[in-house]
């Protein structure tokens, strides 16, 4: 990836590079308000690039790094969604790199408590990761923790909800719609 990115930047130079190295340089200082800043401007000069083309991958997966060191875990939802439907696109639902974007996503979703969506996700990377490293990889196996524990955590929201909702229902039959205040 990072050839082709070099092989673009060369051909065709832009404000993007620019900006790209100023945010890496601002990352790497620990600077992420200045990171954001920088690549939010290379985004914006990439919104015109092609879906597939490795700058606005790089833009996405930077963005989102810095979104996740900053704990601005919904802005970097949206992000690693897009990147996991472009990687699903380019290079096929079962590459390591689908894997890798499902897993970064399924634990963005799990810091902002959205279980249900991280089992799902923790799923596809583990399903994808076992066929490519074998059921016994120690990164398999982390997978596997992080969505057995995503997992549980997923129904308990659901035994709490119906809960919830059971208790809306009355001795005579009635379901109440609010409850009264006391």
């Amino acid at each position: 990836m990072e050839t082709l990115v070099r092989e673009i930047r060369v051909k065709s130079g832009s404000e993007w590079d620019h900006y790209r190295t100023a945010a890496v340089k601002a990352t790497e200082r620990e600077n992420y308000f200045l990171a954001q800043a920088l690549w939010l401007a290379a985004l914006d000069e990439a919104k015109d690039y092609r879906f597939d083309d490795p700058r606005l991958n790089l833009t996405l997966e930077s963005l989102a790094e810095v979104y996740w060191k900053q704990l601005k875990y919904d802005k970097a939802e949206p992000l690693c969604k897009r990147l996991l439907q472009i990687w699903e696109h380019v290079l096929g639902p079962e590459h390591a790199d689908v894997a890798t974007a499902a897993n970064n996503l399924a634990m963005l979703c799990e810091r902002q408590g959205k279980h249900v969506e991280a089992a799902i996700l923790y799923q596809q990377a583990l399903d994808i990761n076992e066929k490519l490293l074998g059921p016994n990889h120690p990164d398999v196996e982390m997978i596997r923790q992080s969505w057995s524990k995503a997992r549980q955590m997923a129904q308990k929201e659901v035994e709490l909800k119906v809960a919830k909702a059971e208790g809306r229902w009355n001795t005579s039959g009635w379901y109440s719609a609010h409850t009264p205040e006391t």
